[in-house]
């Protein structure tokens, strides 16, 4: 699928499948085109990416209504499924940090 239905299919902006892209979390290979050639991302990498995405944002909804000791539990919980799933923190742009809890994406 091309830059614009890769971005649609994750919910994300065009400029951050270039930013997975140049991360090295999604590849690209480009096909000619009538004009130019033409990026195409493979499915099964977005499968995976979007899997990624869909249990961080899971978690950062748990964590945005939490307070106090229950931020330190879900920070605990969020680093070990983070590190069971190989997922890095500058893909999915979230940090749990002095028991607050961060966006950046």
């Amino acid at each position: 699928m091309n830059k614009q239905e890769a971005a649609d299919y994750l919910g994300v902006s065009t400029r951050a499948i270039e930013r997975y892209t140049q991360k090295g979390k999604l590849s690209v290979k480009y096909e000619n085109a009538k004009t130019r050639p033409v990026a195409v991302y493979d499915q099964a990498e977005l499968d995976r990416l979007k899997d990624e995405l869909n249990i961080v944002n899971a978690l950062y909804k748990l964590c945005e209504n939490a307070t106090g000791s229950r931020i330190a539990t879900l920070a605990i919980k969020f680093r070990a499924i983070r590190i069971k799933n190989k997922i890095s923190n500058d893909v999915i742009g979230i940090t749990v940090t002095n028991f607050n809890v961060v966006q950046s994406i």
